[in-house]
């Protein structure tokens, strides 16, 4: 019935949520944070008061502003402070590149922490706002207004607000993927936002007594939709925890009693190569939720944490599409669409442009069993950009930007982003191939595989950087069996082994990094041979990382 409410010109929002857990259930805890609980009725004032300050700046609905600020309590009050006035939030990225953010996003205000303010600042044609941190007395910087020093009871609400006024059709959020020149906005309306949230905690089934803990960042979509949105949609409580640490993971899941952990992509990497913590044994977590974990590592969090489950999604927000795999019986798969979700297609598509291919009639065709196709929603005929009699006449779908197969029962796999794509000489090739082949050795940690150009003009090559787990070693005949069931396609041209890969604050591999500086990182280099082994050039060597 509350899926129902999620379209059209419904009002949902995520600061109407809130405010309904705050008259439904003021005294009980909406979030903790740092060993101390905030309930509905406490987290509702301050919300409030964050509002009348951002009235008084003159914020109104529709209008965007930047919000650049780690995961802690003012950061989740300053986005729900503007969803309730109808405002968007526009969730700038701590590690991102902000200006280029900022002007993608279309803000002129953005609210930092004082730890980002001097970033925010950096933008151009901008105003700063700082929030958190309290209201004391301090120096937030030059051309820095401290929203901490506005007195709400003082502020004048002007007649024109009503509170939490969105509609499901409105702008809600802003979020950014992808990196430098790939960078992306995608656009989340209350809708959207909303399904996402309710389509969490059905497939989730959290209740009251869960405690979702939200490891993963806020300016990311499995944080603000998955988590936040799961947690109020369920009537769960929130754990919010600025950095992750996996020496402490679980004295903060008996501290909080946590029976969810939300993850993006290798987050539980780190967890699942730390020593064993008392805290560990027959731990309260039942289920770790979230997104773009590999399979590999998939495997090994149900190897490490029997007791628990696996809940994947695979969500594109801009074209309301949610993916979740309930069963968890298939390592590695995405899934099928959720009820909240748009209704997806994989088609026939041209890999080199991300375009879809059309026969004679203009029309495209459905992707057979296991064929790899751009993966497509349905959508509105008004949708901006909408790809027209795509498989029917008069018919418009959006796409999703990603390339998936679907399996003989229904279930979608992920093969790449099409910004991913490798474009070799010999033609496009998915990283996701080598990265999982890679990804079965034992001794592997991490591994991300990625394009390199030798100038602008020349096509590129695939090459696959990884690292080891503490005390494994490994050599090239090892990495030349792993990749033996490959293609000489899909078969990196060069293997390197790095001290560490870098990862952006969602724990997704940066491939940019990997491209700029893998070379001279390189602890050992393998390269590909005509007869697809690989070797050490001029010698070989076995490789071992200390314990």
């Amino acid at each position: 019935a509350r899926l129902e409410r999620t379209s059209g010109a419904e009002r949902v929002s995520m600061g109407g949520l809130l405010e309904e857990g705050t008259r439904n259930s003021a005294d009980a805890h909406f979030f903790v944070f740092d060993g101390r609980g905030h309930t509905y009725a406490a987290a509702g004032v301050r919300v409030d008061n964050v509002v009348r300050g951002l009235l008084s700046i003159g914020v109104r609905p529709g209008e965007r502003v930047g919000v650049l600020m780690d995961t802690r309590p003012s950061a989740l009050t300053a986005i729900t402070a503007l969803n309730r006035i109808g405002a968007v939030a526009v969730m700038l990225r701590p590690d991102g590149a902000t200006s280029r953010e900022a002007q993608l996003g279309d803000v002129r205000r953005i609210i930092a922490d004082p730890e980002h303010a001097d970033a925010a600042r950096a933008a151009r044609r901008v105003s700063v706002y700082a929030l958190g941190g309290g209201g004391a007395p301090r120096d937030v910087g030059p051309g820095i207004t401290d929203l901490e020093r506005i007195t709400p009871a003082l502020v004048q609400i002007p007649n024109w607000y009503v509170p939490n006024p969105g509609k499901a059709s409105d702008l809600a959020f802003v979020l950014f993927t992808g990196e430098g020149a790939t960078t992306r906005a995608h656009p989340v309306t209350n809708g959207q936002w909303a399904r996402s949230a309710y389509g969490t905690a059905t497939a989730a089934r959290l209740s009251t007594a869960d405690t979702v803990y939200s490891v993963t960042p806020l300016h990311h979509a499995a944080g603000l939709l998955t988590s936040v949105g799961g947690a109020l949609a369920g009537g769960s409580r929130l754990a919010l925890t600025t950095s992750y640490d996996p020496d402490t993971f679980w004295a903060e899941v008996r501290r909080y009693g946590v029976t969810v952990v939300s993850y993006t992509w290798t987050l539980l990497g780190d967890l699942i190569e730390a020593d064993r913590a008392p805290g560990e044994r027959h731990h309260p977590v039942r289920l770790f939720v979230g997104s773009g974990m590999p399979a590999w590592l998939w495997q090994r969090t149900l190897d490490r944490f029997p007791t628990a489950a696996v809940l994947e999604f695979f969500v594109s927000s801009s074209e309301d599409v949610v993916l979740a795999n309930l069963s968890g019986r298939k390592v590695g798969a995405k899934g099928r669409p959720i009820p909240a979700s748009a209704e997806v297609a994989v088609v026939k598509c041209d890999l080199a442009t991300g375009e879809v291919r059309r026969d004679y009639d203009a029309l495209a065709h459905a992707c057979g069993t296991d064929e790899v196709g751009l993966l497509i929603a349905r959508t509105s005929t008004s949708t901006p950009g909408a790809l027209r009699n795509v498989l029917a006449a008069e018919d418009a779908w959006a796409s999703t930007g990603h390339v998936f197969r679907r399996d003989v029962d229904g279930d979608h796999w992920l093969v790449g982003a099409i910004t991913d794509l490798v474009h070799t000489a010999g033609g496009v090739v998915p990283p996701a191939a080598v990265e999982d082949a890679l990804g079965e050795l034992d001794s592997i940690e991490l591994v991300a595989a990625y394009g390199v150009r030798a100038n602008a003009d020349s096509d590129e090559q695939l090459h696959a950087a990884l690292s080891l787990r503490p005390g494994r070693q490994l050599d090239a005949a090892a990495v030349t069996k792993a990749l033996s069931g490959l293609s000489a396609l899909q078969q990196p041209a060069v293997v390197r082994v790095l001290p560490q890969i870098p990862v952006t604050t969602w724990w997704r591999p940066l491939r940019a990094a990997l491209r700029a500086d893998a070379e001279k990182k390189a602890l050992v280099t393998w390269v590909r041979a005509s007869d697809g082994s690989y070797a050490e050039p001029g010698r070989s060597r076995r490789l071992r990382r200390p314990g």
